[in-house]
């Protein structure tokens, strides 16, 4: 996968150990995402069958009213990254937070329902915000503390979606079930059907954005 998850100053505030832990597992991690973009069938909704392990490029369409916690904006999926400066090479992720809501993907051939229960998303070209608040400082000082590190006063908080309209691409296991918003013609009560793709815990759901929007500075909710 394209990175999205150096040194330096990680050491200050972990210890070289964990720091060389972490960039292993996230370099392993960004190699399993990359080989299953790359590796699965590409369907259409419309294609998927029972068993399938299928990759899926479509337009999001959200189900419910589901918002990130710190800008509020409506969104199927959010990201966190705490970042803190680093020498030469930048900014160093130190700890991140990321949550996918169920919704729709849509091409044109029909929809797909994706159930987010077991994702692993990637959002580093969707719709990015720097967050400069009260509730983003909060919010990040509790990540550091889950993750058991410091949190220095320059770190900086970002906030990733997947939002709607946004383009993406899927991949999981398929499966079909009713759909509730049609019916197939010349049978009583017969139901059409469409796909769904879902997830397992020692393989998840892979959920990519791909269409890139303007990074920006703004300010969330107080």
């Amino acid at each position: 996968m394209d990175p999205f998850f150096g040194f330096g100053a990680l050491a200050v505030f972990v210890g070289g150990a964990v720091a060389a832990a972490y960039a292993r597992d996230r370099a392993s991690g960004e190699d399993r995402f990359a080989r299953s973009l790359s590796e699965a069938t590409e369907k259409r909704t419309a294609d998927l069958r029972d068993g399938d392990v299928a990759k899926v490029k479509g337009t999001v369409v959200l189900v419910g009213e589901t918002k990130s916690p710190l800008s509020d904006r409506p969104c199927a999926a959010y990201s966190i990254v705490i970042q803190v400066p680093a020498p030469d090479i930048g900014w160093l992720t130190l700890t991140t937070e990321a949550r996918a809501f169920d919704f729709l993907l849509t091409d044109d051939s029909g929809s797909a329902r994706v159930d987010t229960s077991a994702a692993q998303v990637k959002l580093a070209d969707a719709s990015v915000i720097e967050l400069d608040t009260p509730a983003a400082r909060v919010h990040a000082d509790y990540l550091a503390m889950k993750a058991n590190v410091t949190l220095p006063k320059d770190a900086r908080v970002i906030e990733s979606i997947l939002g709607a309209d946004t383009e993406a691409v899927v991949v999981g296991y398929a499966n079909r079930e009713p759909d509730p918003d049609r019916r197939d013609g010349g049978t009583y009560r017969a139901r059409a059907t469409r796909g769904v793709l879902s997830g397992r815990a020692s393989a998840p759901l892979r959920i990519k954005a791909v269409r890139t929007q303007d990074k920006t500075k703004g300010k969330a909710k107080q």
